[in-house]
């Protein structure tokens, strides 16, 4: 073996730290490839044929498998500039029993919305409580589940769920105590 900086390298050129754990060196060939890594642009960005098929052009989102598509209706991305305003739902208007639930939000986007854009921010004292959402009438869950990572500290996400004709998604939030639960509609794909 031998010394470099404050690793030490094994015959496979693994690092080594000072404790025994052993950190695997990502091969240049790895990257870009199925099962490897992403690159990256000038910008510190992965580059979109890395991420989905198609031509990009702000009015298409990123299917299930990954390609784009403009959402049912097509018409673009609505944004009411409402991205730090009062939440249109709070803790109070949603049910912590660990169950799928409807959340009609009808009163905010309007009868063409397919896909509904919002934030959510929560805290909560228990690592690893969730908040989750989807389509109304799905079976799972096609958003990222949204955990507590860090307790008493407030998480915002930025979400986007497609929507039925009633404007209704469904939501399953953990049952634990929280702190806080918002959440504010920042826009609509039509």
């Amino acid at each position: 073996m031998r010394r470099v900086k404050k690793f030490i390298l094994d015959s496979n050129n693994n690092m080594i730290l000072r404790g025994g754990t052993i950190i695997q060196e990502q091969k240049a060939f790895e990257k870009a490839q199925p099962n490897g890594y992403a690159s990256l642009d000038a910008g510190g960005k992965v580059p979109i044929d890395q991420m989905a098929s198609g031509t990009p052009d702000g009015t298409k989102f990123i299917r299930d498998d990954r390609t784009l598509e403009v959402p049912a209706g097509g018409t673009g991305y609505i944004f009411t500039g409402r991205y730090v305003s009062a939440a249109d739902k709070v803790i109070g208007d949603f049910n912590n029993n660990g169950a799928w639930h409807d959340l009609d939000l009808s009163a905010i986007a309007p009868e063409e919305a397919k896909v509904l854009c919002f934030r959510i921010s929560f805290a909560n004292d228990v690592v690893g409580s969730t908040v989750a959402f989807r389509k109304n009438g799905e079976t799972y869950s096609k958003t990222p589940v949204n955990l507590v990572l860090v307790a008493t500290i407030e998480h915002r996400w930025m979400m986007e769920v497609e929507c039925d004709s009633g404007r209704i998604i469904e939501y399953l939030i953990t049952a634990n105590v929280w702190t806080s639960l918002e959440l504010v509609v920042v826009g609509w794909w039509k």
